[in-house]
């Protein structure tokens, strides 16, 4: 799903975001900020509101591998499963890293399911080794660092509209 999203997207902005008890391969924020920097589209992270943005500007900005997105860490923190059972009955379960990773290596080379392993050294690797106008945003680096820290939504407001144009003129 996030992988069809990125494809459909022009741009992508980030706030906030939890870094446990998600459902998906790793936290969303920090998935769908790989896989935009993977393929080279704006992207926009507004660190003010804490959460998986705020970490993944961290690794970027600091070159710093925040913990809550190590393997470690994941590990000591399992996912949540929601499904619902024949009858409607809605239920949540808890998936240990183990499993997940298990059952990204047992469907990897299947031409319908594919992705790679779980894999958080890569992932946060990309932005450990990025630089900030890898974002591809149109705002300058001072800009970007502003817009990492300042919690003036005005000001928020006017970095992203002045990318976008940029971006998009």
């Amino acid at each position: 799903m996030r992988q069809a999203m990125v494809e459909r997207t022009d741009a992508r902005i980030m706030l906030g975001g939890r870094v446990v008890g998600h459902q998906g391969k790793y936290p969303g924020i920090l998935e769908e900020a790989c896989l935009t920097l993977g393929v080279a589209k704006p992207l926009y992270l507004i660190g003010s509101f804490g959460g998986g943005t705020r970490l993944v500007i961290e690794a970027l900005r600091d070159k710093q591998r925040p913990e809550p997105f190590t393997r470690d860490y994941q590990a000591n923190h399992p996912r949540s499963a929601q499904f619902t059972k024949n009858g409607g009955m809605r239920i949540t379960e808890q998936v240990p890293l183990e499993q997940l990773e298990e059952s990204y290596r047992k469907y990897e080379s299947d031409p319908l399911i594919g992705e790679g392993p779980v894999d958080y050294e890569r992932c946060v690797g990309l932005f450990l080794n990025a630089k900030i106008e890898e974002l591809r945003n149109g705002l300058s680096e001072v800009e970007n660092l502003e817009l990492f820290e300042t919690p003036d939504l005005d000001r928020i407001i006017f970095l992203l509209l002045k990318g976008l144009t940029k971006v998009f003129e």
